[in-house]
């Protein structure tokens, strides 16, 4: 696929702008939604899955009238399944309108079975699970340092437990003098396990 120019597609309040290392791409946010869309991606995706953001514009035709659409993303994965990625609001999701257009282009783009292509329309329901995007937020600037392995190994040497409360991580860091910062970079490095809907002051971690 060519990577177009990227340039905002609506008129809209919030745009956030930025550049990724691990999808080596430059990508616009047109809400705080699809910006947390984008990290549940950065961190969920697979290292070898390309992803892009605003891809080239897909003709189609819709109520009989020529017209083009622009998915929020669009991921393919080294087995070449492909997923191409609306994100909206659940009250806009389910109007009229907009789910005949949806299945119009579910119709389109999944046509060819041979293309391996799903079309998925994901809402805040999907993308907002309880304190999932929030902790994504918090942890994606952790993801420009590298991963703290060393650091972790001496952190975590002697410990006998299966599992440690983040307040038992930060005595243990503490104890050990090590920054406490090594806890997030190390749950973003995915060092650490831990289920990330909940609220940061209640994880529980595994290694």
């Amino acid at each position: 696929m060519t990577r177009r120019l990227l340039a905002k597609q609506s008129g809209v309040r919030s745009t956030f702008i930025g550049y990724t290392k691990q999808f080596d791409n430059v990508t616009v946010k047109e809400s705080t939604l699809e910006r947390d869309y984008y990290n549940w991606m950065l961190f969920t995706l697979p290292h070898d899955a390309v992803f892009i953001m605003q891809p080239d514009k897909f003709y189609y035709e819709l109520n009989g009238k020529p017209t083009h659409y622009t998915s929020d993303g669009h991921i393919t994965f080294p087995c070449e399944k492909i997923w191409i990625d609306e994100v909206k609001y659940y009250e806009e999701s389910i109007e009229p309108a907009v789910l005949h257009k949806h299945q119009v282009l579910k119709g389109l783009l999944e046509e060819d079975e041979k293309k391996k292509t799903t079309f998925r329309v994901l809402t805040e329901r999907d993308i907002r699970i309880g304190e999932r995007a929030e902790n994504y937020k918090m942890l994606k600037p952790c993801l420009h340092h590298p991963a703290p392995v060393k650091v972790m190994e001496a952190l975590l040497s002697k410990v006998k437990q299966p599992q440690l409360s983040l307040w038992e991580l930060y005595t243990l860091a503490d104890n050990k003098r090590i920054n406490r910062s090594v806890i997030k970079n190390a749950v973003a490095h995915k060092l650490l396990k831990t289920d990330l809907t909940k609220a940061w002051k209640e994880l529980v971690f595994t290694w």
